[in-house]
């Protein structure tokens, strides 16, 4: 994409979120980046960047700016992968939950009666998945969780059941628990920005007990790791049931019975709503004939 040296680095500069950082990834000078956000300043005649204690802040114009150049970039990529390829591409994202346990289907459903399209599928947390749907990064995304409606348009999948798990073998299997037992544990959770992570926060924080509470708090991205490690009975943790049925028919794990309501997340196929973006992506599925919906919670 031709686009001005000023706007390109002023891209870099806010992906990187420092000056330093990206004038090491442009391989210019910290004075040389300064120099150029102060140009592209100058010539929009907006105040784009604060810089308080070292630490730089888009402002409104700035995030907009940011928004709008990323939008225009990754649109011109998918014109030029059509023109070369001859072939439209579509940028779908996922969780990784979805992805490895219900988007097969899908995608199976959609590959075949769209032999003429190309896919990239990218794999994150839900906060990820939605900031490159702003930033035209991604044309949809199924994602855990809702989202804004003034921002995205979304189609209700399913709801999902998060389920408190433990070891067979942990004092704590078998018996009806209140919460009060759990934070006697150590607890077992999901990276900060993910889904699980958020909702659980949520939970406990309606009830007045704080993750803080816990006798020990292990952040653990990677969800096979974290059943790994409740079966070798070093905590306890939160999964969806779907990813944990396996392990529960074997008796490797085991659900907490909890006197409290479940927790309960619902899953959505999301894309930014018209308003925004005139091509209703939703129409390229046929999410009636979706299969999650035989598990409903």
């Amino acid at each position: 994409m031709m686009l001005d040296y000023h706007f390109k680095t002023f891209l870099v500069v806010c992906e990187s979120k420092n000056y330093t950082e990206a004038a090491q990834k442009l391989q210019m000078t910290q004075p040389a980046i300064s120099r150029q956000m102060e140009q592209l300043q100058e010539q929009l005649q907006l105040e784009l960047i604060t810089i308080n204690n070292r630490k730089m802040t888009l402002t409104k114009e700035g995030k907009y700016l940011y928004r709008l150049i990323s939008s225009m970039k990754n649109m011109v990529h998918k014109k030029l992968y059509s023109l070369t390829h001859n072939r439209p591409q579509l940028l779908i994202g996922a969780t990784p939950f979805i992805s490895q346990y219900l988007l097969e289907p899908l995608l199976t459903q959609f590959l075949r009666d769209n032999k003429t399209v190309s896919i990239n599928l990218y794999v994150e947390n839900t906060p990820s998945l939605l900031k490159k749907l702003q930033l035209g990064a991604l044309d949809c995304a199924l994602i855990e969780g809702d989202v804004d409606p003034l921002v995205f348009d979304s189609i209700f999948l399913r709801n999902e059941l998060l389920l408190p798990i433990c070891a067979t073998q942990s004092k704590l299997a078998h018996h009806s628990r209140s919460l009060a037992d759990l934070v006697t544990s150590d607890l077992i959770i999901r990276e900060p920005e993910s889904t699980i992570y958020h909702e659980i926060k949520h939970y406990f924080a309606k009830r007045t007990i704080a993750l803080s509470d816990f006798h020990a708090v292990n952040v653990v991205e990677d969800s096979n790791l974290i059943k790994q490690l409740i079966r070798s009975d070093w905590g306890i943790g939160f999964l969806y049931k779907h990813e944990i049925e396996k392990e529960v028919r074997q008796q490797s794990l085991c659900p907490l019975y909890l006197d409290q309501a479940h927790i309960v997340v619902p899953l959505n196929f999301v894309y930014l709503s018209k308003k925004q973006h005139t091509q209703a992506i939703h129409t390229q599925f046929d999410l009636s004939n979706y299969k999650l919906s035989k598990k409903l919670v």
